[in-house]
């Protein structure tokens, strides 16, 4: 029921189709075929089940005072301050969580325009807020890498990173998308192509269900490899934060 009411929001908005020929390029739904949801529909229907399940909306959070050089808050961080050229302020962030990956696919885009649907606000907001800084624009490097141009009254209201979509801690989350989807793709071909696939009986031989077995265990060793770089890729690492006052 849920996911319907976003489908019947999106065509109330014009965002999605309301009727239109299979297969038309133009159609714009949130599954292919009416029964397997494309990402924006998948997108959706995790959004749902992690709400219902009480998933906090941040997931990291830090406010510091930059004329003071302190730590006001942080949450689902650790916040180390750095030593730095006067007017630019530095600090080590180390999290307890990677935000949540959202693939790269044009259904995304369409989903988040569908009224009252904002993931991003809901369950994964990776914020920075900075007071105390003089008037201008600061650049934001992650490790050396620029990841956005803000004003320094935006960044006392606060900015929510994830909107960057660039940056090294973006590209450990679509390394760790990556990876779940091989383990996925690894584990589906196990199951549908060896585990229940079915030997015509004549060939049914103590022969072919040895292959399967080795088969399995093949493919079981695969999944485990996969498994563990989810493991490692899961885990976020220190980053050095700074803000750089750009020229007038």
């Amino acid at each position: 029921t849920p996911f319907v009411n976003y489908i019947e929001a999106g065509r109330k908005a014009g965002v999605l189709s309301t009727s239109a020929p299979a297969g038309d390029p133009h159609v714009v739904k949130l599954t292919n075929d009416g029964v397997h949801p494309n990402w924006g529909g998948h997108l959706i229907m995790a959004t749902i089940i992690l709400q219902g399940m009480h998933a906090p909306a941040d997931v990291s959070s830090v406010t510091i005072d930059a004329a003071g050089r302190s730590i006001i808050a942080a949450q689902g961080c650790s916040i180390e301050w750095q030593t730095a050229p006067d007017g630019t302020v530095q600090f080590k962030r180390t999290d307890s969580a990677l935000p949540w990956p959202i693939p790269d696919d044009p259904s995304i885009d369409t989903v988040l325009k569908i009224p009252g649907f904002n993931p991003e606000q809901a369950l994964n907001r990776y914020d920075l807020t900075v007071t105390g800084l003089k008037d201008g624009s600061y650049t934001l490097l992650i490790d050396g890498q620029q990841v956005g141009v803000y004003s320094g009254a935006d960044l006392a209201k606060g900015i929510d990173l994830n909107s960057a979509h660039q940056g090294p801690i973006y590209t450990q989350e679509q390394q760790l998308l990556k990876a779940v989807l091989a383990k996925n793709d690894a584990y589906f071909q196990r199951w549908r192509n060896v585990q229940v696939f079915e030997v015509p009986d004549w060939l049914k031989s103590a022969d072919t269900e040895k292959a399967r077995s080795a088969e399995l265990a093949r493919q079981d060793a695969t999944i485990a490899t996969e498994e563990a770089s989810i493991e490692t890729l899961r885990k976020p690492v220190p980053h050095i934060f700074k803000l750089v006052p750009m020229a007038k």
